[in-house]
């Protein structure tokens, strides 16, 4: 916030969470103030002329804000996003059986690998960087969808941060997390351990990997920042195995892990897992936001996010962790509202599975020769960001490959001008997405 007077300029901030603990409340008057709160929320956010639906995957905050929805809006349009490769990547049974109970119309849309491919482009165009998760390509899809019929959508954006469901909060805060099932996450690499250190070798050699391990955080602290450093971010720049040796003497000893860590250490509490839900809600949501926004705004479609309605996370700041997840359960508060709403098997899930994407899969299998051809061509190799070794490396990883790709990508879109990855050119008279093939609705 800005302010001009006489006396001079002044720049504050003109809203923070301000913790404020308060005990003496019954079970029961806590849930019924975030039932109240969470209600009156998506009513507000359920007001507009033009048609309103929600995304919905099954999960938790989708589901409620869904079935919230349906109370002040009546029958909606309800979307969701499925894919075939394993149960891990298709919640359709979830969100479906919530369809059903709050009686929303459902559309599934069934996006493929080529699709990811086809849209790549245009997506990193909207995004202005490069794709950092799969998150920007589900968000545009379920977008797509929902933009053929409604002019304004509901998300559940907002509900690990503010109400305490991301497994990282309770690794950090409580040192386990054995309250979620993880087991149905796959295998982030197929590479044996030996396989991993080979490759290391290979590429920095003996001495270099040597000096990693000694650098790494954990081998001189247990501090709960670095913890939580650890469960976050990957390596710094000088220890990136990826990156070009001229690059790295550029940046040399840069890192981003105290700018990443103030707001965390600036938290307004002394509660390690409160520190964790701020640190969430200031620096990792906006990017979240940032995303949808862009996927969706690409198509014309307004997204809203009733659960950041800011009486609800000062209402949730009032609240000491053993109020928000007692017994450490994940989102007690939500969960607890919605008993009256959901069915039970929605209410008692404890797999995160946030918009899945089989990324991994259709980088080691179908998309795997195409993306190899890009990484190798002349223009990857010449652009001075990756190692030349590292490029044709034979045992590249899908998640090292698609990080990558997606950088090779932003290149060919913003500085390369490609027309081949930037089907119509911003300004040409058609968006960006004109012109392509339509994504299979199931």
């Amino acid at each position: 916030m800005l302010t001009v007077s006489a006396s001079g300029i002044t720049v504050a901030r003109y809203w923070d969470v301000v913790y404020r603990y308060q005990n003496g409340r019954t079970r029961d008057q806590i849930i019924a103030g975030a039932n109240d709160l969470l209600d009156d929320a998506v009513r507000i956010h359920c007001r507009s002329d033009a048609a309103v639906g929600c995304h919905l995957s099954g999960g938790l905050d989708s589901s409620l804000v869904s079935s919230l929805a349906v109370r002040h809006r009546g029958n909606i349009d309800a979307f969701s996003i499925r894919f075939g490769e394993s149960s891990f990547y298709d919640e359709t049974e979830y969100a479906c059986a919530v369809a059903k109970a709050i009686g929303a119309k459902h559309h599934v849309i069934a996006p493929e690998s080529q699709d990811l491919m086809a849209l790549l482009g245009p997506l990193t165009w909207h995004q202005d960087f490069p794709l950092p998760s799969a998150g920007g390509f589900s968000y545009f899809a379920v977008s797509r969808l929902a933009a053929d019929r409604v002019k304004v959508v509901l998300t559940g954006h907002g509900g690990d941060e503010v109400f305490g469901g991301y497994p990282a909060q309770f690794q950090t805060a409580f040192g386990t997390t054995e309250m979620f099932n993880l087991s149905k996450f796959p295998a982030a690499e197929k590479m044996t351990a030996f396989q991993r250190f080979a490759r290391l070798v290979r590429r920095q050699g003996l001495p270099g990997v040597v000096r990693r391990f000694l650098k790494r955080p954990g081998n001189h602290s247990d501090s709960i920042e670095s913890r939580w450093i650890a469960l976050h971010c990957g390596v710094v720049p000088s220890q990136n195995p990826l990156l070009h040796s001229a690059l790295v003497r550029k940046i040399g000893d840069y890192s981003p892990v105290n700018d990443y860590l103030q707001p965390w250490v600036e938290a307004p509490t002394d509660q390690i897992f409160d520190r964790c839900l701020y640190h969430d809600l200031v620096v990792y949501l906006p990017h979240l936001l940032m995303k949808e926004d862009r996927a969706s705004m690409a198509v014309s479609l307004e997204s809203r996010v009733p659960l950041l309605d800011y009486r609800i996370i000062e209402y949730m700041a009032t609240l000491l962790p053993e109020d928000k997840v007692p017994h450490r359960v994940p989102k007690a508060i939500m969960r607890e509202a919605a008993e009256e709403y959901l069915p039970p098997n929605i209410i008692s899930r404890n797999d995160k599975t946030p918009f899945p994407v089989p990324l991994r899969e259709w980088v080691a299998g179908p998309l795997a020769g195409e993306i190899r051809a890009l990484l190798m061509s002349e223009a990857s190799m010449d652009r001075g960001i990756f190692d030349p070794r590292v490029l044709s490396d034979p045992l590249l990883s899908p998640g090292e490959m698609l990080a990558m790709l997606n950088v090779e990508v932003w290149f060919r879109v913003f500085i390369d001008r490609d027309p081949n990855w930037l089907p119509a050119a911003p300004g040409a008279g058609r968006a960006p997405f004109a012109g392509l093939p339509s994504l299979p609705v199931w």
